[in-house]
């Protein structure tokens, strides 16, 4: 949930469609109670910072594709997307279903904001399609600080996860045979 609620922050710090942040950059939770500016450090060590991207929709979907894959870094994290996704399918064709929060496909040739980190800007853990990105602007604003704002600005955090990440698909990745 602190994963899905850290995207949700940096898509509306940006002003952004979307939100991508690779899923080593977080790195522990949070227990219930007050937040201080000690745990967030806790949760996000690393002195990133938020960056906002021009992306087409067919490098979102890689960039979601090889999160799904990604088992040494983590899943990636998102905001602004409904994904469905079946594990069973060959790497790169995981992904059955891309909607936007708010309605509406995920078109592959349609150019989208996205908020991301400059790790990911770099290419960090692989995520090459979000170093080709268009317009890669730097905020120069901290994720620790996006965070920070976010939690004061709410007060008291009640998030409830979503479904905005789906698995469908046969059991245990075996698909039926034949009959």
């Amino acid at each position: 949930m602190l994963r899905q609620w850290a995207a949700d922050a940096m898509r509306e710090a940006a002003k952004t469609d979307i939100a991508l942040e690779n899923g080593g950059g977080l790195r522990t939770s949070i227990a219930a109670g007050t937040i201080t500016a000690g745990n967030l450090y806790e949760v996000m060590p690393f002195d990133n910072t938020l960056y906002r991207v021009e992306m087409t929709g067919a490098q979102i979907l890689a960039a979601i594709e090889h999160g799904i894959a990604n088992k040494t870094f983590g899943m990636v994290q998102f905001s602004g997307l409904d994904i469905v996704y079946d594990e069973a399918l060959p790497e790169g064709r995981k992904v059955v279903s891309a909607l936007l929060s708010g309605g509406g496909r995920l078109e592959a040739d349609a150019t989208y904001t996205v908020a991301t980190n400059d790790f990911l800007v770099a290419g960090g853990d692989g995520f090459w399609m979000i170093k080709a990105a268009a317009k890669a602007q730097d905020t120069f604003i901290p994720l620790r600080d996006v965070l920070m704002e976010a939690v004061k600005k709410a007060g008291l955090i009640d998030f409830k996860t979503d479904d905005r990440l789906k698995k469908t698909g046969s059991l245990s990745g075996v698909l039926p045979s034949a009959a």
